[in-house]
């Protein structure tokens, strides 16, 4: 079992957020040392489209079913939360080898929650990672460039929506 003071098992800050330790592997190295927009009214912990929207306060805006990497999953595997789902996962055919991939029954219904107003309420898609009791993410460490840029809210506004959204992009590419 790989040490988990092994850096590929720390999350890190860039700016203020937490992302997965892999990132500082396929990242540019100026990536890491850039100036970050703060996104201080998107917390999770107290989520302000639950408050303010109508979005379900245990499922908050993991209504979307995530495209996690093999080697995401295999370094979230080190923890057993994490362990159980996978294997769960896997039972359900729901990983290939590429990692765990959204299937076009899960794609479509994502899309039909998006049409109807339904994200962040549907219990059509929800992401097998979230435990609803606590609304943590077993994988955080762990988790897709999606789930590691999206912010519901923007303290710089458009400006700030545009560079997570730009940072997205690099994310997934990788």
């Amino acid at each position: 079992m790989p040490s988990q003071k092994d850096p590929l098992h720390q999350p890190f800050k860039i700016g203020n957020h937490l992302v997965s330790g892999v990132w500082q592997y396929y990242m540019p190295p100026e990536l890491i040392d850039m100036k970050f927009p703060k996104e201080e009214r998107a917390n999770c912990g107290a989520c302000p489209k639950a408050k303010y929207e109508g979005y379900r306060a245990d499922y908050k805006c993991c209504t979307y079913h995530p495209r996690v990497s093999n080697f995401s999953l295999g370094l979230a595997a080190t923890n057993a939360p994490a362990q159980r789902i996978i294997k769960e996962l896997n039972v359900k055919g729901w990983l290939v080898p590429e990692g765990m991939l959204s299937s076009p029954i899960l794609w479509y219904d994502y899309l039909a929650d998006l049409k109807e107003d339904q994200f962040g309420v549907s219990k059509k898609v929800l992401c097998p990672f979230l435990q609803t009791s606590t609304g943590l993410c077993q994988i955080y460490a762990y988790r897709n460039g999606v789930c590691s840029t999206f912010f519901c809210m923007h303290d710089q506004g458009e400006r700030g929506e545009k560079f997570w959204e730009n940072l997205q992009v690099l994310a997934i590419q990788n």
